[in-house]
């Protein structure tokens, strides 16, 4: 019977720490909306294409993109290799990023990684013939 009692909170014991890692946001370090203020230069950029059937990975350098992320819930996109500079409202909600330029439709990204030095944002979107996945990460250059 002591033997019995010792297996089962051994097997209790653990449980307990495998379960108490485990949560939606394990990729966000601290609060979200404090974490991202600052400003992100892009990394890497990589995911997949499908359309038809036929499938195209790809994985590239996105060094001359920024994300401005202000404290007030606004921010600022510059893309300079591309000359694009759009500003907008911004808020998180659990573990998605939304990010409204104004136009009809918000921008909504899966936060995968948070902490003070790494955003990794994913965005997907799948149709009939059509899917889409891609994977931004970006560095933190500096602290608005």
């Amino acid at each position: 019977m002591k033997t019995n009692f010792l297996f089962w909170m051994t097997v209790l014991l653990f449980s307990a720490i495998g379960l108490s890692g485990c949560s939606d946001d394990d990729g966000i370090s601290g609060n979200a909306s404090e974490t991202i203020v600052g400003i992100w230069q892009g990394s890497i950029l990589e995911g997949y294409e499908i359309y038809m059937g036929e499938r195209e990975d790809y994985s590239e350098a996105n060094d001359s993109e920024y994300y401005t992320f202000n404290n007030d819930g606004t921010g600022v996109y510059d893309d300079v290799k591309w000359n694009d500079h759009y500003t907008f409202d911004w808020s998180i909600s659990g573990n998605e990023l939304i990010i409204d330029e104004g136009t009809t439709e918000e921008e909504r990204y899966t936060i995968e990684t948070l902490n003070d030095n790494t955003l990794v944002l994913s965005y997907s979107e799948k149709e009939e013939d059509y899917e889409y996945y891609a994977k931004s990460t970006y560095i933190k250059k500096a602290i608005q």
